[in-house]
């Protein structure tokens, strides 16, 4: 094939609901008639039909599309790979010693480290004001959707100008997001941030930009993504 003829497509499967999300981009992908797939993602091995890995890379083999995917082994221990299937390619991909490191500037002077995959252009150097996604939301939305700012739940017209912080229970780690486009600008420990947003009148922080190096391992890793869409949807 002509490489001006090739398209890279990538879909976004983490998060909340995971299972759930990793078969729609499967079904996504296949849809969008891809040639092979590759996939960031592993976990402890469990029965073919209790596994969304298993279930969906077996109806991308079915439609012609080659599944790649990392083995997903559990270090040090031997005979520990996830990704069992027979039907995929399992390929080596390591974890790195560098972090994609970012930090979170608080007006109480407290600096906060996280990671980033923001690409964005900087902000201003000034502080900004902080809020939680249950102060964005919209009215008819559950404060508790609106704190995993889940799609759908914020109002844009809330948190313009601000910093929303994200809540995310489910990987034990919290966001913080520049909210005119929602993209992740910085993972961090959310622990203090929130102590800090509810306990103080007017709550205000600064995000530093980072410029990670891209490389081979397959753990935090950024990958390509269009300017048509965030890389957090």
């Amino acid at each position: 094939m002509d490489s001006d003829l090739k398209c890279l497509v990538i879909i976004r499967a983490c998060g909340i609901y995971l299972i759930r999300r990793i078969l729609i981009a499967f079904e996504a992908a296949i849809n969008d008639r891809v040639d092979v797939l590759s996939l960031s993602l592993g976990g402890s091995p469990v029965e073919y039909y209790e596994n969304s890995m298993s279930i969906g890379s077996f109806h991308a083999v079915a439609n012609n599309i080659i599944v790649v995917s990392s083995a997903s082994n559990d270090r040090p221990y031997t005979c520990s790979v996830g990704n069992v299937e027979p039907w995929m390619i399992n390929v080596a991909a390591s974890t790195i010693d560098g972090d994609l490191t970012s930090f979170v500037s608080l007006g109480d002077n407290k600096t906060i480290k996280g990671d980033s995959l923001s690409g964005m252009e900087l902000l201003p150097r000034k502080l900004y004001p902080l809020i939680s996604g249950d102060h964005a939301k919209y009215d008819n939305v559950s404060s508790n959707d609106a704190l995993n700012c889940i799609g759908g739940t914020l109002d844009p017209q809330k948190s313009k100008g601000e910093i929303l912080v994200c809540l995310q229970v489910q990987d034990d780690c919290h966001f913080l997001c520049r909210t005119h486009k929602v993209v992740e600008a910085a993972r961090v420990d959310g622990s203090y941030i929130f102590n800090y947003i509810n306990h103080t009148k007017s709550p205000v922080a600064y995000i530093y930009k980072v410029t990670p190096d891209i490389m081979t391992p397959g753990v935090n890793i950024i990958a390509a993504y269009s300017e048509a869409r965030s890389p957090s949807k």
